[in-house]
């Protein structure tokens, strides 16, 4: 298991990936293996948190089997995480 984070640290943790990627979009996947967790339904509700603070954008592609993926990228604000989910 890696590193305990408080939910502010987290989110954080998540928001300056993000940013630091630059144009790139992640997926939550590399996301979470960027800040040393595995995927859970809290990490999830953080990035979308970010989405719906505007602090990172969100695009859905289509994947085989009916899946979809997710990726994100930061958008470069001040207080990302003020109020954290």
């Amino acid at each position: 298991m890696g590193k305990r984070y408080s939910q502010q640290e987290l989110c954080d943790n998540i928001y300056k990936l993000l940013v630091s990627s630059g144009d790139k979009w992640l997926t939550r996947k590399e996301i979470t293996e960027g800040i040393g967790r595995t995927k859970s339904p809290h990490i999830l509700r953080m990035i979308e948190h970010l989405v719906s603070s505007g602090y990172a954008e969100k695009i859905e592609r289509p994947f085989v089997g009916g899946y979809t993926i997710y990726f994100y990228r930061g958008v470069v604000r001040d207080g990302a995480c003020s109020g954290a989910a």
